[in-house]
């Protein structure tokens, strides 16, 4: 009686099975991290498949940018490019048991106005900007750092222990201990159109693109799990140059920044925040 209820019930595990181990990480690729079709119906689907579970966000102001265009650059949406309108730290995680063999991963997710020019034709998508994130994480005790490939900043917060540069001409972000020694890559650089609704746009030109959605995956198993403890993050984001460790074009004022924007706390905004040749950077605190 056994062997024939296994029998019996043996097309319903075949079935979910397919949809565990094959449906849904075909969907996540090939619809990247989001389906059209589950937008536009307004099923809900686990953050998961979407850039994943919110753990933190910040919003910047536009127009903030910390130093005026280089001259020369003669692109109409330049400015768009450099000028970050949110910051998302977000997790992917799903259950050991659930059967999908998706690598844990943190996402940093960063937010465009429009549609962003890519001169330089980058298979990324984008070719101007140049994100840095430096990650301070509770279980290490970095004290200070020695690495030329850290912006020309002044930290106002605890000392970081991870170095992220995302930039559109490497596959992945690359990850760097505070000496500038490279620890680790990405597991994927994904980026997402949406219109004023937040819906996807995917190949279908009759909605204008609202936002840019810039996101890097970075493993959990080489950071720790951002979603237990306090996280500082640094944001800040540059014009792309990779003739410098920074990857950072610096200005050719020696009285502006290198960094055209970052992301600093909402109390910070309030306290009319000047920029100068070397710009602090605020950290973005999360906390679980």
């Amino acid at each position: 009686m056994q062997n024939k209820a296994i029998l019996k019930s043996l097309p319903m595990m075949i079935i979910a099975f397919l949809v565990a181990v094959v449906l849904v990480p075909v969907a996540y690729f090939v619809m990247e991290g989001s389906g059209d079709w589950t937008g536009r119906t307004g099923i809900k689907i686990t953050p998961n498949l979407d850039d994943g579970f919110i753990l933190g966000e910040f919003e910047d102001p536009a127009d903030d940018l910390l130093r005026p265009l280089p001259e020369g650059l003669d692109f109409r949406d330049i400015k768009k490019a450099l000028d970050i309108r949110k910051f998302s730290v977000k997790m992917v995680k799903y259950h050991p048991l659930s059967g999908i063999g998706l690598q844990p991963r943190l996402n940093l997710v960063f937010y465009f106005e429009g549609i962003l020019p890519n001169p330089q034709n980058s298979s990324r998508g984008f070719s101007l900007p140049v994100m840095h994130v430096y990650l301070d994480v509770p279980e290490l005790q970095t004290t200070e750092y020695s690495s030329e490939k850290v912006a020309p900043a002044r930290f106002k917060g605890p000392a970081w222990d991870y170095q992220v540069i995302l930039d559109g001409f490497h596959e992945q972000a690359r990850i760097f201990d505070a000496r500038g020694n490279l620890v680790g890559q990405g597991l994927g650089v994904y980026l997402h159109y949406t219109d004023k609704n937040d819906v996807p746009v995917k190949g279908d030109t009759t909605r204008e693109v609202q936002t840019t959605r810039i996101t890097a995956a970075l493993p959990i198993k080489l950071l720790g799990d951002p979603s237990r403890g306090e996280w500082s993050y640094y944001v800040l984001l540059g014009l792309a140059d990779s003739r410098y460790p920074s990857f950072l074009a610096p200005a050719s004022n020696p009285q502006e920044p290198a960094i055209f924007d970052i992301v600093v706390p909402p109390e910070v905004h309030l306290l009319n925040y000047k920029s100068s040749p070397i710009p602090e950077l605020f950290p973005l605190t999360v906390t679980n």
